[in-house]
Formats: C-alpha cells, sequence, structure tokens
C-alpha cells in the first residue's frame, strides 16, 4: 500500500509539476486491477467532450495528452489496462472491458455529450478493436478463422463518438505463445489495427509524427485508407514518436486536435 500511494505521488507530482494551474488528477480504481486519472480543466465552462487515452500495457495515467487536452477545455480520463506492464500476459480479447469501463465513466460524468478514443502508439489496435466490437456486436470477433475468440462479456459496449489515431502502431507484437496466440495469430490476430478499420463508421482523425522511426508514413496511409468512416482525416507533424524533439510540439498536436473536435462536439 505504501509503495503505491508512493508511486502514485511520483506519477501525479509528474504529471502536476508540468501543468499545475491547469490540472488536479483524480485518481480512480476500477473494478479489478485497472486503474485511471481523471483530469478536469480547471475553469471554463463545464466540459461536454470527454477524452479516453490507452494502451495495452503502458502507464498512460500522465501522458501529456491527459494535461495539454485538459487544459483546452476536455475532460480526460487517462487509464492503465489489467495488463500494465505484463505483456507476456496479454489476453487481448479481455482489453475491451478495461476500455468499456473507462468509456462508461465518461459518459456518468456531468455535461459529457460525447466520448472520444485516443489511440497512440500501442493503442491503435487496443481502441479500434473496441470500437469495431461496439459497433458490430461480439459476434465480430468470433469464429472458425480465429485462433482465439471474444467471449459474451463485450455484449453491450457503448460506441465512442470520435477516435483520434496519433501515430498509432498498426499492430502489436510479443514473444510469448500466450500472447502470440491473441495477438500475433498471423490474419486471424485481433491486435491488428488493419482487421478493424472497415467497421468503424464514426468521425476519425489520423496524425503521422514524421520523424519517427517506428511508425512510418505508409502506417498512417494504411489506417487512413482503411476507416470506413466517411468524415476522417489525415495530418502529418513534424516530430517524433512523443514530439518532444522541438518546442512547441506538443502543443502543435494538442491545439490540431482541439480544432478538430470543435465543429464535431454536437
Amino acid at each position: 500500500m505504501q509503495r503505491t500511494a508512493l508511486a502514485l505521488a511520483i506519477i501525479f507530482g509528474v504529471a502536476l509539476g508540468s501543468a499545475r494551474a491547469q490540472s488536479n488528477p483524480q485518481f480512480i480504481a476500477f473494478q479489478g486491477v485497472s486503474k485511471g486519472a481523471l483530469y478536469k480543466p480547471d475553469s471554463g465552462p463545464m466540459p461536454h467532450v470527454g477524452v479516453l487515452v490507452m494502451h495495452r500495457t503502458a502507464n498512460f495515467l500522465n501522458h501529456r495528452a491527459c494535461t495539454e487536452l485538459s487544459r483546452r477545455g476536455f475532460l480526460l480520463l487517462c487509464m492503465n489496462t489489467r495488463y500494465e506492464n505484463n505483456e507476456a500476459m496479454v489476453d487481448f480479447e479481455k482489453l475491451p472491458l478495461d476500455v468499456k469501463a473507462g468509456v462508461d465513466l465518461l459518459r456518468r460524468q456531468p455535461g459529457i455529450t460525447k466520448v472520444v478514443l485516443f489511440a497512440h502508439s500501442g493503442g491503435g489496435p487496443l481502441m479500434s478493436f473496441y470500437q469495431a466490437v461496439a459497433e458490430s456486436g461480439p459476434s465480430y470477433c468470433k469464429g472458425p478463422n480465429k485462433l482465439t475468440e471474444c467471449g459474451d462479456d463485450l455484449t453491450g459496449l457503448a460506441p465512442a463518438d470520435g477516435i483520434l489515431f496519433v501515430d498509432a502502431h498498426p499492430g502489436n507484437a510479443i514473444n510469448t505463445l500466450r500472447s502470440w496466440l491473441s495477438m500475433w495469430s498471423l490474419e486471424t490476430s485481433q491486435a491488428r489495427s488493419e482487421l478493424h478499420l472497415a467497421q468503424l463508421t464514426i468521425p476519425a482523425l489520423v496524425i503521422q509524427a514524421t520523424a519517427d522511426s517506428g511508425v512510418f508514413p505508409s502506417d498512417a496511409d494504411t489506417i487512413y485508407a482503411q476507416i470506413a468512416a466517411p468524415d476522417k482525416t489525415r495530418l502529418d507533424i513534424k516530430g517524433e514518436h512523443y514530439f518532444r524533439d522541438r518546442p512547441g510540439g506538443r502543443d502543435e498536436v494538442a491545439s490540431a486536435i482541439a480544432d478538430w473536435i470543435a465543429p464535431r462536439r454536437g
């Protein structure tokens, strides 16, 4: 317990140290082992758009989007899944349950009318998979062509209203048999965005970091081309994977996202 408290103090201390004037995150423990941090704007009108930031295993509690977008008037929920820092145990078909917990919490917040999924890096396959099942039902991820199938516990997922692919990976890699079956079973893996993009009918924004050495323009081209939604936008922004290599890079990304969401707030 003391270690957990210390870790959270460090996490939130880092986040607040860079954005103390505009963010005061609230720690949220979800049922099970997933957890999140809720970032509310400190001033201005009540947010009407909630944004969910997640990765299949990385710690996103203090992702830079949490502070940058809450500073621009959005409600941010930054979450870690049940497989935080544990690639070897990932069961990809269970991950949508953690996304569901986040989407449902945002929907319950006063004033929230829209929920947007933020898919950065390895969050791309996770968020596209969630939305595909939410739109098409669990039968979408079942069948004789799947080495691993999702369960009926994915029935009734609430669809999001928009999705952001920010320098997102098109697929996930892992090196254990358990996770290989779930994440790298060739054409049957649920951990490949391209399998899910044709199911997406919600507005989508695809941002490519032009100096990334691991996510390439062709990846963004593929994601953009395969999204079924007619309302989709593709942007190139100078920077490496986290947009840290030049002053103002992260600010440019956040402003581009805010500008894209603005006419779609409803």
